[in-house]
């Protein structure tokens, strides 16, 4: 209910989403529009996923509080519940991510073999060009342009490469639907 963080149901999403590819071991899928649990259910079994994460969030002066849920897909059970708070957003993602490859079952050694960059190295370093990021990456919380947002987000942090790709990206397939348009 609070307008102003909404954006972290996406921006939790894919930041966990994010920091878990990674890893080849782990696939990842994304349905952030699937609430219900019997939808949720279905897409992980369509996605063919032995399981999936769900969860929730509050917020409170810059203080998070993080709820995860990793389920069994055949019959939607809860096979951990875990809480993670504190005030630094990016540390959250990380926790999560390591909590629920080993929840999974991944053991150790499979972990290990693996560089497990922070969300920070692999993405920004800041704060608000995330949030940035995650409001042109959804649009569902500003109605402004899609390449204004993404610019700004590249403004206040120009090493997030992964901004910089998705405005190149945006830029390239608007000049190919444009060359599309006139033929």
């Amino acid at each position: 209910k609070d307008t102003l963080n909404t954006w972290l149901k996406y921006g939790l999403l894919e930041g966990i989403r994010e920091d878990l590819m990674q890893f080849q071991y782990i696939q990842t899928y994304r349905n952030e529009d699937v609430e219900h649990l019997k939808e949720q259910i279905s897409a992980a079994k369509r996605n063919n996923c032995s399981h999936f994460l769900t969860g929730s969030y509050t917020v409170s002066n810059g203080y998070f509080s993080t709820t995860s849920r990793l389920h069994e897909t055949i019959n939607g059970s809860v096979v951990q519940e875990r809480v993670y708070e504190g005030n630094d957003l990016f540390s959250l993602i990380d926790s999560i991510s390591l909590q629920t490859r080993k929840d999974l079952g991944v053991s150790e050694n499979i972990i290990n073999l693996f560089p497990d960059l922070p969300f920070q190295e692999h993405t920004t370093r800041n704060f608000n060009a995330y949030k940035y990021y995650i409001f042109k990456e959804y649009g569902r919380e500003l109605s402004t342009g899609y390449s204004w947002i993404r610019i700004k987000a590249l403004e206040l942090d120009s090493t997030f490469a992964l901004a910089s790709y998705m405005l190149a990206r945006t830029n390239h397939l608007s000049q190919v639907s444009k060359i599309s348009a006139k033929k």
